[in-house]
């Protein structure tokens, strides 16, 4: 705390005992230690209160005074921040400061403090800037305690009361809407918009609700309506909690974190989703469909299991992929089907392309879209759809063996004697077979036979 700046030679005295021997010893530190002179310092001097300006029983100000000891007059800035609930309270003071003990002040809005719904003690950080913005000090300060409720309201607020009730519009007997009356004093008429989030009793956000709409001077009523098919479609019954409760006009006026607890309703009072043209139970099965009875399928089929709302023509359009995501072929149909009943629509997909792309089941229903022609746009879609049994491949097509010239599967001293039977044979001979000219060459020759005789040993 010295004024004098400068370079200062540390000495050190001690004195003592040892073993019973009295000894002093006087030493300095080989180096000096340069002191720079400290322009301004905190000196132990703090108090707060609370200042009511217009005497309506409410602080408008929290104010907080600080000692400091000058040494450098000049201009400084004071910065305070009260730490709040999510979000601080900052305040700044920029003041011109003469040599000695100066006490300043901070103030902190009052209207802010009441909004932020914290009671104190407040902890105060206090940081004090050069002229030059650099930090030359800081302390942290806890207040007198204080209620929240000791400060001033904002001009425009929530006053606390609520009410809610449900609004069936269409007279069937369930709430469209969940309406929540909502209280505001206002003293400057002007438009607001005033914004809430309904919650479900597990935590769930539902629904916001928003309106915007000039209201006069006094206390007023507005109502925020939260859709009833959400709540439905929620599946959890009340209560519902209002939440995150917005005030605004050219900026957030009152905010209240958890406004109010509503009726405990049965989510089966509201309204239902309508029901859509057509849509998609989850529902599918799956099986191999052998057309021409050869013990081969020519398709995969997958029945999906569908609901309309009236009866018509249905496209449904998707697309089979291999455990590596891999595309496999795409499939569609169109069929007529009945309405208010479960139907089932098949997509057949090719067999020969399962075969061709050679990989086993089980095979992934993907990227089902569907729509009933009388209204295309009215479509559902499910992307990952349905994983169907195991199937192999070579369920789906036979897999040519060889030098398999009698066509049973195997190679044998059967398919030798075919092979031998043309064995000399030129293409247009009577006789020969096209089958064993393995070289291409338009005859059947021993080269050939070298060739049927590596897939005779290898198989």
């Amino acid at each position: 705390d010295t004024s004098v700046e400068g370079g200062y030679m540390v000495k050190v005295f001690v004195s003592g005992t040892i073993n019973g021997v009295p000894i002093e010893k006087e030493n300095s530190l080989p180096n000096s230690i340069l002191v720079t002179k400290t322009e301004v310092i905190f000196i132990d001097e703090y108090s707060d209160s609370g200042i009511d300006t217009d005497y309506d029983g409410l602080y408008n100000f929290l104010n907080i005074t600080i000692g400091l000891n000058v040494s450098t007059a000049g201009n400084y800035v004071i910065s305070g921040t009260l730490k709040g609930n999510g979000e601080d309270i900052i305040t700044t003071n920029k003041i011109y400061l003469t040599t000695g003990i100066q006490i300043v002040e901070l103030k902190f809005d009052g209207i802010e403090i009441r909004k932020s719904e914290k009671d104190g003690s407040y902890v105060i950080e206090i940081t004090l800037y050069n002229n030059d913005s650099d930090q030359i000090g800081f302390v942290e300060y806890i207040t007198s305690p204080y209620n929240h409720t000791d400060f001033q309201l904002p001009l425009q607020k929530f006053t606390g009361n609520y009410s809610d009730y449900g609004v069936d519009t269409d007279g069937n007997g369930l709430y469209d809407y969940l309406a929540v009356d909502i209280g505001l004093e206002i003293t400057n008429p002007a438009e607001y918009t005033i914004e809430g989030w309904l919650y479900d009793k597990e935590g769930n956000p539902l629904e916001v609700a928003t309106t915007t709409k000039y209201l006069d001077e006094g206390f007023q009523l507005v109502v925020l309506k939260f859709n009833g098919i959400s709540i439905y479609q929620n599946q959890v019954n009340g209560p519902y909690y209002v939440k995150h409760l917005t005030l605004r006009g050219s900026g957030i006026i009152d905010f209240v974190e958890d406004a109010y607890t509503t009726f405990g309703y049965e989510f089966t009072e509201f309204e239902m989703p309508p029901t859509p043209l057509v849509a998609l139970t989850g529902n599918y099965y799956d099986y191999g469909k052998d057309t021409d009875a050869d013990g081969i399928f020519d398709y995969l089929t997958i029945e999906a299991e569908v609901i309309l709302a009236d009866s018509g023509n249905v496209f449904i359009k998707a697309r089979l992929m291999d455990a590596e995501g891999k595309e496999i072929v795409w499939a569609e149909n169109v069929a007529y089907l009945e309405a208010n009943q479960p139907q089932i629509i098949e997509l057949n997909f090719d067999g020969e392309a399962i075969f061709n792309h050679g990989v086993d089941g089980p095979y992934y229903l993907k990227d089902v879209y569907i729509y009933h022609q009388g209204d295309p746009t009215q479509a559902d879609y499910t992307k990952d759809a349905y994983i169907t049994d195991f199937y192999p491949y070579t369920a789906f097509g036979e897999v040519e063996v060889l030098g398999d010239l009698d066509g049973d599967g195997d190679i044998d001293f059967d398919d030798y004697q075919v092979f031998r039977s043309s064995l000399g044979r030129c293409d247009g001979d009577t006789g020969f077979i096209q089958e064993a000219d393995y070289d291409g060459d338009g005859c059947v020759t021993y080269a050939d036979y070298r060739i049927w005789y590596g897939y005779y040993k290898n198989q």
